[in-house]
């Protein structure tokens, strides 16, 4: 669980989401990612996360996100909204973010991942809802290896 002192993006929207009715259900991506400690591979992730963030509004099927990190720690979260499990699954294997998963992982300690399935009226969720579906149904991205060596 994250400590109290975090920030984070508010919501931001696509114009495609103010077209779904309320009632529809939509996809929710959440991922909780721990950097080790250092610096050098903690600033590659977070150049190639931010590409990955910028590069949302142009994949098909985006909805909206909100990210957050812990201000004086190695946690962070993203939260992407996306139209359906296909939309998902070509941004997971699109090319930004395929090419930050290969350049900023040595960064990463421990990741997880959470897909949900949400009426689009609960858009955006809150991070406490976020973290109570991560610690009821999140999936160890990397099971016991950790990608940072320890030196």
């Amino acid at each position: 669980m994250l400590s109290a002192f975090t920030f984070g993006t508010p919501f931001q929207s696509s114009e495609a989401l103010e077209k779904i009715p309320a009632d529809a259900q939509v996809v929710v991506g959440i991922t909780h990612v721990t950097t080790g400690d250092d610096s050098s591979r903690n600033e590659i992730f977070w150049d190639h996360t931010m590409r990955v963030v910028d590069s949302l509004p142009a994949h098909k099927g985006y909805l909206g996100h909100k990210i957050r990190k812990q201000l004086f720690g190695n946690e962070a979260w993203t939260m992407t909204v996306w139209k359906d499990e296909k939309a998902l699954q070509n941004f997971i294997s699109g090319e930004k973010h395929s090419d930050a998963i290969q350049n900023g992982l040595d960064a990463v300690v421990k990741a997880r991942f959470v897909r949900l399935m949400i009426s689009k009226s609960d858009v955006p969720m809150s991070w406490d809802d976020a973290e109570k579906m991560m610690d009821e149904k999140g999936r160890d991205l990397y099971g016991r290896y950790s990608p940072q060596k320890s030196e």
